[in-house]
């Protein structure tokens, strides 16, 4: 009876090392291109956030990339901001990020449809001349704000318009990807949810709830929502680009605003 029990427990403990080993490597490799030569970036997008997304590095600097096309992803980016996660142990850990724009708004307002419908372009670039100077950095050490504009950290973000396709550009140190020997490093790209505001027929004094300042509601990724995993190559060609003429496509806008955004992948430098 001894032996069998044995045999039992030698199987358990086999099976929970393999689900394990199977947990810490479950996310897909991105390999990130080398910009000083003329190979072709690789591009990935994600379908289910309409996002899609490039690494590439220098010597010195990795290079990351993002372009929609879609109204809700945009308002998205503009509102709540993009967190990068960096996990040097390739898992999905979310104590070093980088987060921009930082979400400030107490309260979400109703997006101008009148002024989507007239000029999406411009609509954007308003936006974007609203976002703050700010960077939001976390790390084991604490969290801190420095300017985009000038810090000593050698960050720089880019965020522009360009035929109703928004573009974001962050460029950092490759030493936010030191990482241990033999493990690959992960990158986590988060796009929190809006709370969900009126429509134009609604009652507007009904305010939505507090959605918080700073780092990402609920302290970071939310857990099993977006299922952002990269599926299938190219960049996104005219994904949700219509304007949200009358209420039935405000609706459906202002639904796909609600979901958050979560795509993490492994990178091999």
């Amino acid at each position: 009876m001894e032996k069998v029990n044995n045999h039992i427990l030698f199987f358990k403990s086999l099976v929970v090392c393999c689900l394990f080993t199977s947990c810490a490597s479950n996310l897909p490799v991105y390999k990130v291109t080398d910009q000083n030569t003329t190979e072709t970036i690789n591009e990935k997008m994600d379908t289910n956030a309409k996002l899609g997304y490039s690494v590439s590095k220098d010597e010195n600097y990795l290079y990351i990339s993002l372009n929609t096309y879609d109204t809700a992803t945009q308002l998205k980016v503009l509102k709540n901001g993009v967190t990068f996660y960096f996990d040097k142990e390739g898992k999905e850990n979310e104590q070093t990020f980088i987060q921009y724009p930082v979400k400030t708004e107490i309260h979400q307002s109703r997006p101008d449809f009148t002024e989507l419908e007239m000029s999406k372009t411009k609509f954007l670039n308003t936006e974007i001349s609203k976002l703050n100077d700010e960077i939001y950095l976390g790390n084991s050490k604490g969290n801190s704000y420095v300017s985009n504009k000038l810090n000593s950290e050698n960050i720089s973000i880019i965020i522009k318009a360009n035929k109703e396709e928004l573009h974001y550009h962050i460029i950092l140190p490759l030493d936010y990807f030191n990482t241990t020997e033999n493990i690959l490093p992960s990158l986590g790209i988060v796009i929190n949810g809006l709370v969900r505001p009126a429509l134009a027929n609604e009652n507007q004094g009904r305010r939505p709830s507090n959605v918080g300042g700073g780092r990402p509601s609920g302290g970071g990724r939310p857990k099993g929502v977006g299922g952002g995993r990269p599926s299938g190559g190219g960049r996104p060609s005219g994904a949700g680009g219509s304007y949200p003429y009358g209420n039935n496509n405000q609706e459906n806008l202002l639904e796909g605003v609600t979901n958050d955004i979560n795509i993490w992948f492994k990178i091999e430098i």
